[in-house]
């Protein structure tokens, strides 16, 4: 690849690109997103009153640096509703990874920090935390002017301190290529597994893994079996430290015919990765986006995403063809795979960006960007229980006014959730952020609300809101601002 290129389009990427997303059993730190595992203990009606009494603040910025914009956010949140935020930006220089953390007793971010000081250009950030401790890590990809890498810090929450990064791949473990897309996942007691794709020559990009047990990185392994092309991996991790790992599999040139879903799985107790496998069988169209979660009790991981039912070309659907989101469940005790389902309404149209979280009761929530015509767009979503292996039916989140887009959700252990997107209001002529909330008590989701005042202002962009919740039925949400002259990071809280 022109490196050149890449650089250009990274600091294009400005305007682009953001991602905020939450990382606990799907990005690998707990049985459910930002909580530890905890069950309900005597009367919860004071709990469920405050979270029906909690209200959103005023949005703020979380960052204040004005050499350069800020792009790619990820935020994770600890069982007591600490969190912590890092994001890339530029720092007159290069493109840096910061980070800040937020303290929930004090209701405030703090001084965002630079988490590494390396030559060239940082980006891509993802971060899994321990829920018990709030420790974490984070990982990204870094180009030096010559190898692009991924390079990893440690957070100890008890000193508020960020380790020397450390390299998690590296042209002296015998893996040679442009090493992209990093993702990370941790256990109870700080046990980490990153994975990301790297090329392997002209036409094969390949799925790698490395771990990190406290001692430093081992050698990556590479988690194909044979030598198709493989990217867009990500993680779900256990507490007790077995994990998923799921990709898209297929022809890379053009990615122009079909494509396959693909996962392993790591088991902690033979400290060893198995073999993979094809997790649906659908050879109609290209499949794409998954996203995993895992909830051990039931010995159940959770997979979704979108496929083609046709032909497609340069990820273009062709005339006629439509798109579903699909679902598939892996029994973890015996290591099988379910039979794909079909989880959207069904409705002939082109549905995308599905987002997974899920409880440590058992409950997952999926959302996904339904796009009807030009000028309206709707996100919807599906429940499922684990323990009984049943989908709900789809139903509508966002007030049906206008092109909502670029959907995201978190559940915390109760099964409560919130899910966050776009909204461009077609009658008011505003975008915003907007959420709606999942009460576990009702089992119903309520009223879509807009979190933000919103603009009408051409020269505004909104991109890519993501959202976090903790048990106590709090919320941190965050989303990017392009305001004309740079890009910024801006955050509210449901308390």
């Amino acid at each position: 690849m022109n490196t050149s290129v890449w650089i250009c389009t990274k600091r294009l990427a400005l305007v682009a690109t953001a991602a905020l997303t939450l990382n606990a059993c799907g990005g690998g730190s707990s049985d459910a997103p930002g909580a530890s595992a905890v069950s309900r203990v005597g009367s919860t009606a004071p709990l469920e009153q405050a979270k029906a009494a909690a209200a959103w603040q005023t949005a703020a910025l979380i960052e204040q640096n004005n050499l350069g914009g800020a792009v790619d956010p990820k935020i994770v949140v600890d069982a007591q509703g600490n969190g912590l935020a890092v994001w890339s930006q530029f720092d007159g220089r290069y493109m840096s990874i910061f980070a800040s953390r937020f303290t929930a007793a004090a209701n405030n971010w703090g001084m965002p920090v630079l988490v590494e000081q390396n030559p060239g250009e940082a980006g891509k950030p993802d971060i899994a935390i321990e829920p018990g401790t709030g420790n974490a890590i984070v990982v990204w990809h870094q180009f030096d002017g010559r190898v692009h890498d991924i390079l990893s810090s440690r957070y100890e929450a008890a000193y508020d301190k960020w380790h020397v990064p450390q390299w998690v791949e590296l042209s002296h473990h015998n893996v040679s290529g442009l090493a992209t897309g990093p993702k990370v996942g941790i256990d109870s007691v700080g046990r980490a597994i990153a994975v990301w794709s790297q090329d392997g020559g002209l036409t094969t990009q390949q799925v790698w893994a490395s771990e990190d047990a406290g001692t430093g990185w081992k050698p990556p392994v590479l988690l194909q079996s044979t030598a198709a092309s493989g990217w867009a991996a990500q993680i779900a991790m256990e507490p007790k430290g077995n994990a998923t790992v799921v990709w898209v599999q297929g022809p890379r040139i053009n990615r122009c015919c079909v494509s396959d879903i693909w996962a392993i799985r790591f088991d902690r107790g033979n400290n060893a990765w198995g073999a993979d496998a094809l997790v649906e069988h659908n050879s109609k169209g290209y499949a794409h986006s998954p996203q995993v979660v895992a909830h051990p009790k039931s010995n159940t991981a959770l997979v979704v995403w979108a496929q083609f039912d046709g032909p497609s070309y340069f990820g273009f659907p062709a005339s006629g063809v439509y798109s579903n989101i699909w679902g598939n469940r892996l029994d973890t005790s015996s290591n099988v795979w379910g039979n794909p389902v079909v989880i959207d309404a069904g409705l002939q149209k082109q549905v995308e960006f599905p987002q997974i979280a899920m409880s440590s009761s058992g409950t997952a929530h999926v959302v996904w960007r339904e796009s009807n015509t030009s000028q309206m767009s709707n996100v919807r979503t599906n429940q499922y229980n684990a323990h009984i292996d049943t989908w709900s039916i789809a139903v509508l989140l966002d007030n049906n006014s206008g092109l909502a887009d670029t959907p995201h959700i978190s559940v915390n252990a109760y099964g409560d959730a919130l899910a966050i997107w776009r909204q461009f209001d077609q009658i008011a002529g505003t975008t915003a952020a907007s959420v709606n909330r999942f009460g576990s008590g009702a089992n119903a989701w309520g009223t879509p609300e807009q979190i933000e005042p919103g603009s009408t202002s051409p020269s505004l962009s909104y991109f890519y809101p993501r959202i976090a919740l903790d048990n106590k039925g709090n919320g941190l949400a965050a989303w990017v601002v392009y305001d004309g002259v740079r890009s910024n990071i801006w955050a509210n809280r449901l308390q």
